[in-house]
């Protein structure tokens, strides 16, 4: 059978997005428990589970937020405070071990 143009064949072409949209991407209103979907701005509420996890979602990211500024402005405070104190350690070091030079081996050395 060939192919019809006149025929709707259970398909449109057309992308609606409000109809085609499935609400992936959306803001959530915790104080009044409703959503909004960014690509087609359609809204609806969400029920107090729903809310429950997404303040959840929030503390937990706030915790790790945190956590990593922590980590961060203890990481600069020791490598401010180190740094005047690392050369003058790792000269003497350096004195006490010498690192060994590289050694290049001629055609007479090579073992094999």
């Amino acid at each position: 059978m060939p192919y019809d143009d006149d025929y709707d064949y259970g398909h449109d072409d057309d992308y609606d997005a409000e109809r085609d949209c499935e609400h992936e991407h959306y803001d959530i209103d915790v104080c009044t428990g409703r959503a909004e979907c960014e690509s087609c701005s359609k809204s609806w509420y969400l029920t107090s589970e729903e809310v429950d996890a997404e303040l959840d979602r929030q503390a937990n990211y706030q915790d790790a937020i945190e956590r990593e500024e922590r980590r961060r402005r203890r990481r600069e405070f020791w490598r401010k405070l180190t740094y005047p104190i690392r050369w003058p350690i790792f000269r003497l070091l350096e004195r006490v071990w010498p690192r060994r030079a590289l050694v290049v081996l001629t055609d007479d050395e090579v073992p094999f």
